[in-house]
């Protein structure tokens, strides 16, 4: 089976990540086995090395530029706005909730702080307007 662990920065960013054989984590098997293992073999040091996992533990699985926090055990995903905050379960939350309405493709319109919204039965734009919680056409 194969695992993966990322490589972090000073700044908990990751920054690289290496698929292994399992059999680096050693028996009984654990992750300190496997980061000992890729420290002595490629020079990175141990304490820059996180196994990250695709069922979820560690709330996802890890990309370059995704950040750890060792403190509640989470990759987190880079933070597509700025005026985006991050919320309890460690997801980017917009100011303004996505309407997703049915009928609807909606992206995040960071300049105006809302919603564009594209009508999928005839192609035209709209704005979600936040003061009647529904679509204006534009």
């Amino acid at each position: 089976m194969l695992i993966k662990f990322t490589q972090i920065n000073d700044s908990n960013e990751v920054v690289n990540i290496t698929v292994w054989e399992d059999e680096i984590l050693g028996s009984p098997a654990s992750e300190e086995n496997g980061k000992n293992f890729i420290s002595t073999a490629t020079g990175i040091p141990a304490d820059k090395l996180v196994q990250t996992f695709e069922d979820g533990t560690r709330k996802r699985l890890a990309g370059v530029g995704y950040t750890w926090d060792p403190i509640n055990n989470v990759f987190i995903e880079p933070k597509s706005f700025a005026s985006w905050t991050l919320d309890g379960n460690y997801d980017w939350q917009p100011p303004v909730a996505n309407p997703n309405t049915e009928g609807y493709l909606t992206r995040w319109n960071e300049t105006e702080g809302t919603w564009d919204g594209l009508k999928t039965s005839d192609n035209s734009t709209w704005k979600w307007n936040t003061s009647t919680n529904s679509w204006d056409s534009v």
